[in-house]
């Protein structure tokens, strides 16, 4: 009897556990943003900061972060001001910053720190992991078992540094 009652106890602890596992996943158009990011630092032989990051977000007009900013954006100037026309906008402003970057040596090198930080995604700066870390903590918040992070959780927590809150309101003036 105390035997059954155990193994009773035991089935009853380990379904509450199940209960409490909760699982994280990171959104297509978030994997999507990644992608872009990187091969865009790819091309610029460069590293993915913040502002590469943005623009992974910001280029897809189908994302959720694209639509809050494109919405807020044309709000704030009164005109209808898309993320097409927002993400053309960053493009040729990033360009013209890769260029400037790419002239320099000290920044066309990779940096040896940045590339031991983390084997798993050496082309991710530490600014960026934080901001996937605290979106993800974000994103858990919810009582939900399933967590999807996704672009607008990114996008405030972007919004959070005053370099991207500057760096947006010259590109929408």
């Amino acid at each position: 009897m105390n035997a059954s009652n155990q193994s009773n106890s035991s089935a009853r602890r380990s379904r509450f556990y199940k209960k409490l596992k909760r699982k994280v996943f990171y959104s297509n158009e978030l994997k999507k943003a990644l992608l872009i990011s990187y091969y865009e630092a790819k091309t610029y032989k460069t590293f993915v900061d913040l502002d590469l990051f943005l623009y992974g977000i910001i280029s897809q007009p189908e994302s959720l972060a694209s639509r809050i900013l494109s919405l807020t954006a044309s709000r704030f100037r009164n005109n209808s001001l898309t993320s097409k026309v927002i993400s053309s906008r960053f493009q040729k402003k990033n360009q013209k910053y890769f260029r400037q970057k790419l002239l320099d040596d000290k920044y066309n090198k990779f940096s040896a720190e940045l590339l031991n930080e983390n084997k798993q995604t050496p082309w991710l700066t530490p600014e960026i992991k934080e901001v996937l870390r605290s979106a993800t903590n974000v994103a858990l918040q919810t009582r939900k078992k399933i967590v999807i992070v996704n672009t607008k959780h990114l996008l405030f927590c972007l919004l959070n540094k005053e370099s991207v809150c500057s760096f947006l309101r010259n590109l929408i003036n």
